[in-house]
C-alpha cells in the first residue's frame, strides 16, 4: 500500500464541531440551533465534558487491505493515531504543539493544513470551544443524505479551510461531512458519513464510517470506545 492511502486515513473522527452565525432561513432555525441540538442529541454538556481521554479501535479495509486503527485522545489537545494495513505500520503523534508521522523506518514532521486539521482532531472538547476558536458557521439549505432531509453548515476556519457539515432533522446527529484533505501528495476531496450511533458512557459515536478520499473507498466499523482510561501523557511523546 502506498504511503499517501494511509494518509488520507488519518482524518476520519471527529470527531467535529464549531463559532456561531446566526443567518435564519426558511424553517427559522439558525446554524447555532443545529450545532445545540447536535450537542443534545449526543449526550448533552455534562456528559461531553467527563470525557477526558478516549481510545478508538476500528477495523475496515482501504483498497481491499484489511486496516486496523487505534486513535487515543487525551485533553487538552493529544492525539495519537496506529494504523496497520498488511505489512505496513504508520503512527501519527500530535503533543500539542508538533506532529510526527511515522511508517515504517521513515519519519517526518506535518505541518500546515496536516497539523491544522489533527489539531482539531485531537480536542476531545471542540464542539464546546466554538467561540474560542473562532470558526464561523453558516447555515446553508437543506439536503437529502439517505433519503432523509439534513442541515447543511458550513464551517470556515481562520486558515480559510473551509468544511461542510450535515445533520440529521429530525434526531440532530451528524450524517455526513465534506472537506478537503491536502498533503504532500496532492488535494482530495473527502466525503464522510456516519452511522450506526451508540452511547458509550452517556454519549454518543457513530460505529459506522463510510468515506471517499478522490478514487478510494474506506469502510470501517467501530470494534471498541473506551473512555477515561487514565492514558499516560507518554503515548503522547514525540522524541
Amino acid at each position: 500500500m502506498k504511503t499517501k492511502i494511509l494518509i488520507s486515513v488519518i482524518i476520519l473522527l471527529v470527531s467535529i464541531n464549531l463559532n456561531f452565525a446566526q443567518d435564519k432561513k426558511k424553517d427559522d432555525i439558525t446554524a447555532k440551533q443545529v450545532i445545540e441540538k447536535y450537542i443534545t442529541a449526543i449526550g448533552g454538556r455534562d456528559s461531553l465534558e467527563n470525557v477526558k481521554d478516549k481510545t478508538t479501535v476500528l477495523r475496515g479495509t482501504v483498497s481491499g487491505i484489511d486496516v486496523t486503527m487505534i486513535i487515543y485522545q487525551k485533553l487538552p489537545d493529544k492525539i495519537r493515531q496506529e494504523i496497520n494495513a498488511g505489512a505496513v505500520n504508520q503512527v501519527i503523534k500530535y503533543d500539542g504543539k508538533k506532529a510526527v508521522m511515522t511508517v515504517g523506518e521513515n519519519s517526518r514532521d506535518l505541518t500546515g493544513s496536516e497539523l491544522e486539521d489533527l489539531k482539531y482532531e485531537a480536542m476531545l472538547d471542540f464542539i464546546l470551544k466554538l467561540d474560542e476558536l473562532k470558526i464561523k458557521l453558516k447555515l446553508l439549505a437543506k439536503e437529502k443524505v439517505d433519503n432523509k432531509d439534513a442541515y447543511k453548515v458550513e464551517m470556515k476556519f481562520s486558515s480559510g479551510e473551509i468544511w461542510k457539515l450535515f445533520y440529521d432533522v429530525e434526531s440532530g446527529l451528524k450524517v455526513k461531512s465534506l472537506k478537503t484533505i491536502n498533503s504532500p501528495q496532492g488535494s482530495f476531496a473527502q466525503t464522510t458519513y456516519y452511522g450506526d450511533y451508540k452511547s458509550v458512557d452517556g454519549v454518543k459515536y457513530p460505529f459506522s464510517i463510510k468515506q471517499t478520499i478522490g478514487p478510494q473507498s474506506l469502510d470501517f466499523k467501530v470494534s471498541t470506545i473506551k473512555i477515561n482510561t487514565d492514558l499516560k501523557d507518554d503515548k503522547f511523546k514525540i522524541e
